[in-house]
């Protein structure tokens, strides 16, 4: 009497009663949008078909996947909004999809460099497969205030001359890729020095 099917109760008579009867009924699968439900919210492009991890939880037990439900990934090869279905299978029925987004690679900085009065040269490892990077430059390390942003069109570039604060000898650097997709600008995660 524990998975969904058709089951069997059994009554016997006892004491004054005597026989049986057996009685069929049906144990109904359960609902999978019911469960809670967690899957990756942002996974990197790789130039392949990314899959997030996806959790689906009963109560404090993880239900387990191709045995209690399968996945089914769609628009999940390029930087933009990718989908998964999960589909419920033997104990469970129904089908929830949830949205995940796919953002492009993490450029890393390899250098920075001081070439001048308030001038520094900024190195970084080139990312594949996007339009560009952003650079955000400051004296303050966490960002806080007077931030100075760079764009840079171009997958090929890989460094770049900046000039902060004249006279000063501290220089914060964050880097991040970007890639247009339908007139937006999906970003990479920062990368900083």
């Amino acid at each position: 009497h524990l998975n969904a099917g058709k089951a069997m109760a059994v009554v016997t008579g006892i004491g004054d009663y005597y026989g049986a009867v057996i009685k069929e009924f049906t144990i109904l699968p359960m609902y999978i949008n019911s469960m809670e439900i967690h899957v990756e919210k942002n996974v990197t492009y790789v130039g392949k078909a990314c899959k997030p991890k996806v959790k689906v939880m009963y109560n404090i037990s993880a239900l387990k996947e191709n045995v209690d439900y399968k996945l089914t990934y769609s628009n999940n090869k390029k930087i933009g909004y990718g989908k998964v279905t999960i589909q419920g299978i033997g104990n469970y029925t129904g089908k929830i999809t949830k949205k995940f987004k796919i953002l492009p690679q993490k450029p890393n900085l390899l250098k920075k460099a001081k070439i001048g009065n308030g001038k520094w040269k900024i190195s970084w490892r080139k990312t594949a497969a996007v339009d560009g990077y952003e650079l955000q430059y400051c004296t303050n390390s966490k960002f806080k205030k007077q931030v100075l942003r760079k764009q840079i069109s171009g997958a090929n570039k890989n460094a770049v001359c900046i000039t902060v604060g004249i006279g000063s000898a501290k220089c914060y650097v964050r880097i991040r890729s970007y890639k247009k997709v339908n007139g937006k600008k999906w970003y990479s995660p920062f990368d900083s020095m």
